[in-house]
């Protein structure tokens, strides 16, 4: 009888990753079933936040939220048509990165844009490496810098 993590694990890489990845190391498997996950997850999250801020009136930051979900949908299913998980992966941290930086700028809710940048060093290193990853999060202190300098 098999492990059940092991089925799940088979289960998952076969519901998300595509034939593409039938030969591909484990590390990148993971990777792509991750990007699915955190992807899915946020879009779950945009999706409601968005119907909230829409309920509110907020309709800049509504269309903030469902852009970047359709953003997000977009980058998963180029993931599944193309295979080509590192561009994927840049795509889906620059929709972060413009949501994020959106959210750092007005405030978010209820002034709580600033707590949404401790979360992008963590996915951008996990997902474009640790060199690519550490840029993108500098790019985006440099933003936040610049708008605190400039505010």
């Amino acid at each position: 009888m098999a492990d059940p993590f092991t089925t799940l694990y088979l289960h998952l890489k076969k519901l998300f990753v595509s034939d593409i990845y039938r030969n591909a190391d484990h590390e990148v498997v993971r990777k792509v079933m991750l990007m699915h996950g955190m992807a899915l997850v946020g879009m779950v999250y945009l999706s409601v936040y968005g119907f909230i801020t829409l309920r509110q009136g907020r309709l800049l930051i509504t269309a903030f939220d469902f852009g970047t979900f359709l953003a997000l949908g977009v980058t998963l299913l180029m993931l599944r048509r193309t295979g080509n998980y590192i561009l994927c992966g840049y795509l889906g941290v620059s929709a972060m990165y413009i949501l994020f930086t959106f959210f750092f700028v007005t405030g978010g809710v209820n002034g709580t844009g600033f707590m949404w940048l401790y979360s992008f060093p963590l996915f951008t290193m996990f997902l474009l490496g640790s060199h690519d990853g550490a840029v993108a999060s500098l790019l985006l202190l440099t933003a936040a810098t610049t708008f605190m300098v400039h505010d």
